[in-house]
């Protein structure tokens, strides 16, 4: 299996998260809960195929590859690979860098390769306005028909050293809007099924929903998998204690 990434923009060298590297260069978020409803969506014997956007320390794209499952990460700044930080160093043929608002295509023995889901945590807003409809292109391009985009964005500004990572800062009224002007549907039952389990978003932050939502989209909803019914005791561990504050608290008694 050889996986190559075609770009003419390896690098978005004009991006202040490049420039500034900050979450380039300190995330590497993950979220097991996410990964296992996730796999509930699709039969136990099928190979998920993850396209992580915006992947900092990649370490959400190696849970997924430890699970068994295919995962692919890209990082628009080099910070993470140069110093070879987090999941750089144990995977590096799976993690690449380049320009996500503009024109790639991943491919997998020399054909072009489609995943059930793309993901983008706290990345769009990074992307300025006219990026974006080339960003969804890529999605589009990349997404399989019954896929999901599942994306993070935060709507407040983010200054690091004077200078403003979030290049697009858009209430989620506004994000919703522009998805839906680009062929994407919220799936409301799909996102609820996570309970607020996300890599970032949800309850691993909670800002709020006037600063900070969590998009499930669909370029054919009528093809979206099956909502999975999911047991009473892990819907109940996902909805009041993963990642509450008790359940904070006592990981960090614990360490």
């Amino acid at each position: 299996m050889k996986i190559k990434l075609k770009t003419k923009f390896p690098i978005a060298f004009n991006s202040p998260e490049h420039l500034t590297p900050f979450g380039t260069r300190f995330d590497q978020s993950a979220n097991r809960r996410f990964n296992l409803n996730l796999y509930r969506f699709f039969s136990q014997t099928h190979l998920l195929k993850v396209l992580d956007l915006g992947c900092a320390g990649g370490n959400f794209v190696k849970d997924i590859i430890d699970d068994g499952h295919f995962a692919i990460g890209l990082e628009g700044s080099d910070w993470s690979k140069k110093f070879k930080r987090a999941a750089w160093a144990q995977i590096p043929d799976f993690l690449f860098t380049c320009d996500i608002s503009k024109k790639f295509t991943v491919q997998m023995d020399g054909k072009p390769i489609k995943f059930d889901a793309v993901t983008a945590w706290e990345v769009m807003e990074h992307i300025k306005t006219e990026g974006l409809p080339a960003l969804l292109k890529n999605v589009k391009n990349h997404l399989e028909p019954a896929g999901f985009f599942i994306a993070s964005i935060t709507s407040v500004p983010h200054i690091v050293d004077g200078i403003n990572l979030h290049q697009t800062v858009k209430s989620k009224k506004w994000w919703l809007k522009f998805f839906n002007k680009n062929g994407f549907s919220q799936l409301s039952g799909h996102h609820d099924y996570f309970d607020g389990q996300f890599i970032r978003g949800g309850k691993v932050e909670k800002l709020g929903e006037n600063k900070q939502a969590v998009f499930v989209l669909s370029l054919n909803p009528e093809k979206a998998p099956s909502i999975p019914g999911k047991p009473l005791i892990d819907k109940l561990y996902d909805r009041y204690w993963h990642l509450s504050k008790a359940h904070k608290l006592l990981r960090l008694l614990s360490d």
